[in-house]
């Protein structure tokens, strides 16, 4: 999640709409809804706090998915004229999981990959005056997952390996640099560390910087 230049891990997201409907079942009143709960990493700084704290602080918010499987697409939705509604922390002592922050975002107008979806009455932002069309991005230039694998310190790919190895995570893209990707190892026998710091549930996110990254992971006993 990008918010004014400052990018959020997402670890939970969900949207949608709603209708009433009347006793022949058939909608009787204009869709409701288009909030959006994400649950994030909290910061360490006060940037979100600051949001929710304001009933007129508008932002332009741009999520991006970014696929765990070759056979599936990134997916970008903007938010424009976005409103923070509801900003909560949590925090659990045990378990590995670390400090997060709940937002409910209202935004006035919502775009899916280049097509606008929603528009509500009291938007600010006019989005022809922005130059801004219903395009799909051109299929030479979409962002793509080509290919992970592991390999050992040689770059020899290996199917198998034992605790206490060194491999490394080699993560090949294209059109993906300064991307967010998560990777999911989902190994049920080992866990890894990155950086020295364990890898919850087997998830690696990180910072696309090259068509090509080389990872370095330790394998350690699943706790």
């Amino acid at each position: 999640m990008y918010v004014d230049d400052l990018v959020y891990n997402i670890r939970q997201l969900d949207f949608g709409f709603d209708q009433k409907i009347n006793t022949n079942g058939t909608a009787s009143t204009q869709p409701l809804g288009g909030l959006f709960n994400i649950e994030v990493e909290s910061p360490k700084n006060t940037h979100l706090y600051a949001w929710g704290a304001s009933n007129l602080d508008m932002k332009y918010v741009k999520l991006v998915f970014s696929p765990v499987t070759l056979a599936s697409k990134s997916r970008t939705i903007e938010l424009y004229d976005t409103l923070c509604i509801a900003h909560h922390d949590y925090f659990h002592s045990e378990g590995k999981d670390p400090m997060v922050s709940v937002l409910r975002l209202s935004p006035a107008i919502i775009v899916q990959d280049g097509q606008t979806m929603v528009e509500k009455n009291w938007k600010v932002t006019d989005l022809s005056m922005q130059n801004v069309e219903a395009t799909a991005v051109p299929v030479a230039n979409e962002p793509k997952l080509v290919n992970y694998f592991i390999t050992d310190i040689s770059g020899n790919e290996l199917e198998e390996y034992n605790t206490g190895d060194k491999i490394i995570l080699q993560i090949e893209t294209e059109n993906r640099i300064g991307d967010m990707l998560t990777i999911n190892l989902d190994d049920k026998t080992h866990d890894f560390k990155y950086n020295n710091n364990i890898l919850v549930n087997d998830t690696l996110t990180y910072i696309i910087g090259e068509d090509l990254e080389k990872i370095e992971l330790e394998v350690i006993k699943q706790g």
